[in-house]
């Protein structure tokens, strides 16, 4: 992770994408900054754009948005592609020309650095979900989904789908509690392919069973699993100063930069995009 001092920028974020990512987003370097592209997801704007390298101000801003709109322009699909930028917490750019339409999001990145976690006996609830338990994935499938319409639905299928590929490999690790049998919570990891950091995927508990300590418990499962297995950290990502920020806190994650998110709009009058409403949860799935 490069030192965060002053305006320099931090890779964290960029890093644990990858851990999720890197089978279906091709990364490449260009100038200030590294491309991705997502060719199986046409619909999906974080696997489209760039990762920069150098503090934004309005002019390399310009120079982003418009080689972006050269770049995707052509691919009919790509409703938008995405400008990140990730920087010490406090620290923004001061951009004041933003194309019309610009979907701007903020996250927090925090990490939880492997240490011993203590024992608790509700932990006994939360269990692995195996890579053959279908049951269980179509289940994750749906809670990943909840009500979202069918464009976006269809989406978030092809991610359980991308996690049970890596949980079969052994690239994830996902655990969940069941009540009588049905899954009704689940959290999980994907592992770097160097093994420096994991990353959290999308968690989610079925909304009848919220706010009873599942999360919490699926994550303390997580972090012991993580530090049976010499993994140095855990990364997440919460909307900044939110409840689900000071949930992270209490179960030991820190924060270690701020991330931006310029979301561009390629078509007229756009101000959505199917594929994305949750994406920022754990900034992509």
């Amino acid at each position: 992770m490069r030192d965060l001092v002053g305006n320099a920028l931090s890779d964290i974020g960029a890093r644990s994408d990858a851990a999720v990512s890197h089978a279906h987003t091709v990364r490449e370097p260009v100038t200030d900054a590294v491309l991705r592209d997502t060719p199986a997801r046409p619909d999906y704007w974080y696997g489209h754009g760039y990762e920069v390298s150098v503090p934004l101000d309005d002019e390399r801003f310009a120079r982003f948005v418009a080689d972006g709109r050269s770049r995707f322009a052509g691919r009919p699909d790509v409703l938008r592609f995405i400008i990140l930028e990730e920087r010490a917490p406090g620290i923004g750019a001061a951009l004041t020309d933003l194309p019309p339409g610009t979907i701007v999001n903020r996250e927090r990145i925090f990490v939880w650095r492997s240490a011993p976690v203590d024992a608790n006996v509700d932990d006994a609830r939360v269990t692995p979900i195996a890579s053959d338990d279908d049951a269980a994935w179509e289940t994750i499938a749906m809670l990943l989904a909840g009500d979202a319409p069918t464009d976006q639905a269809a989406f978030h299928r092809w991610s359980a789908a991308r996690w049970r590929a890596g949980s079969r490999s052994g690239q994830m690790h996902l655990v969940g509690i069941r009540i009588e049998g049905e899954l009704v919570a689940y959290a999980g990891i994907a592992i770097a392919e160097d093994g420096s950091l994991a990353r959290c995927l999308t968690p989610v508990t079925a909304p009848a069973w919220r706010r009873r300590g599942f999360f919490s418990a699926c994550m303390r499962e997580l972090q012991a699993f993580a530090f049976a297995c010499d993994l140095p950290m855990i990364v997440i990502a919460a909307e900044p100063d939110s409840a689900q920020e000071r949930l992270y806190r209490s179960l030991g994650f820190e924060p270690v930069s701020e991330r931006t998110g310029y979301a561009i709009s390629l078509v007229s009058g756009t101000t959505s995009s199917p594929a994305n409403a949750s994406a920022t949860t754990a900034f992509t799935t």
